[in-house]
């Protein structure tokens, strides 16, 4: 929400070349019947936007809806006497501020408000300090492989400097205060975690094109110094995978503590394709579930020496549902609605051969999930076979 002083007029820059615009609405004409528009102008104004969301490349059409962020309004633009639609990803958002420019990234950050998750098209005005923080050509890095193991590498002569993502949560304890991602080339991306002035830790992903989704943190070892829960999606031939990593919070360059375990995938083998989700429960248990195409399973982790370890040798768990939904986002908004009060996690669960949404509580045992229901109106509970959930 924005009050009308606090207003400022958006500069709109394009980051493609060649730049075009579609002629039509794509609300209301396919992208690929509509007409393109050359653009010469370097800069732009935001006239509108359309009312439906869709992606603008068919790589980004692997991605599931509820993780994916290519997935959003087009921009309708003027550039000169020319005006248009484009969609986010092909601008570059300015709102002028020269204070912002200058001094500290922290500094910067603070004046402009920029917190959570902020993405290429927004990092405009800090752009250039974001920059000079990248790491220095050749500084020591992990390098993260296909199968979550990562190994201490020095990279020569490669340029970090393309900031793409910047995340930046209200951590102040001493430890990992933000990130920054680089795209170090088309489908490489450094994830650079900051610690004041301390040297940032740099994990690398070669390929497939990695981007954070949900970013949470926690202590979950009770250091006092937050760990960083990420969930990374990346696309891969006609597929995508996502995967979870915990970072210690007293992580620094020289010793990267990061635990990895797989979510989501799709493909196009049999059996490929499984939604997942994850949750933090009060007791700083991780639960995951995965819905396949058979069955749901669930997995109940916690985080021991910098190291996810299974809660116990669990056959099941008993999950306390008060909604079940078969969209994601309407499940999603019962739970923002509940979650200053009822204590629950978003999952899918598949029914006969059906996907679901579920709100609901996971148990160790059924007792405690009977008696959450009890103090729930309409809760039911079902239970999840356990599942180390191990493979890609």
């Amino acid at each position: 929400m924005a009050t009308p002083e606090n207003l400022q007029p958006a500069v709109i820059h394009p980051v493609i070349d060649p730049f075009v615009l579609l002629e039509h609405n794509p609300d209301e004409t396919p992208i690929e019947a509509s007409s393109q528009i050359k653009v010469e102008s370097a800069t732009g104004q935001v006239l509108g936007a359309s009312r439906r969301s869709q992606p603008a490349s068919l790589e980004a059409m692997r991605i599931p809806e509820r993780l994916n962020p290519a997935i959003q309004p087009w921009l309708w633009l003027k550039f000169g006497e020319s005006s248009g639609y484009a969609p986010l990803d092909w601008v570059a958002i300015d709102w002028g501020s020269t204070a912002a420019r200058d001094g500290a990234l922290a500094t910067a950050v603070d004046h402009l408000a920029l917190r959570g998750v902020i993405r290429k098209p927004f990092l405009t005005p800090v752009a250039d300090l974001l920059t000079r923080a990248a790491p220095k050509r050749s500084v020591p890095v992990q390098v993260l492989s296909d199968d979550g193991v990562s190994r201490h590498e020095t990279i020569p002569d490669v340029d970090w400097t393309r900031p793409e993502m910047l995340v930046r949560l209200d951590v102040r304890r001493g430890g990992i205060d933000s990130l920054v991602v680089y795209a170090v080339s088309d489908r490489a991306r450094l994830f650079s975690f900051r610690n004041g002035d301390a040297s940032p830790v740099n994990i690398l992903v070669e390929e497939d094109h990695p981007f954070a989704n949900q970013v949470e943190t926690r202590d979950l070892d009770g250091d006092g110094k937050p760990e960083w829960l990420l969930e990374v999606v990346s696309t891969y031939g006609d597929g995508y995978y996502s995967r979870l990593w915990v970072l210690a919070g007293n992580s620094v360059e020289s010793a990267v503590k990061l635990a990895t375990v797989p979510l989501s995938r799709s493909s196009g083998e049999s059996d490929g394709e499984i939604e997942a989700a994850w949750w933090l429960d009060p007791e700083h248990r991780l639960w995951i579930g995965r819905a396949g195409k058979r069955q749901t399973t669930g997995s109940c982790l916690r985080y021991v020496k910098q190291t996810l370890v299974p809660c116990g040798s669990h056959r099941s768990f008993a999950v306390a549902v008060f909604a079940r939904e078969p969209r994601f986002s309407v499940a999603r908004q019962i739970w923002l609605e509940r979650r200053e009060t009822v204590p629950a996690g978003v999952f899918p669960v598949i029914e006969r051969t059906d996907l679901r949404w579920i709100v609901g509580h996971p148990f160790l045992d059924k007792d405690s999930a009977r008696a959450w229901t009890k103090r729930q109106a309409g809760a039911e509970m079902i239970v999840w076979p356990a599942s180390s959930g191990n493979s890609r």
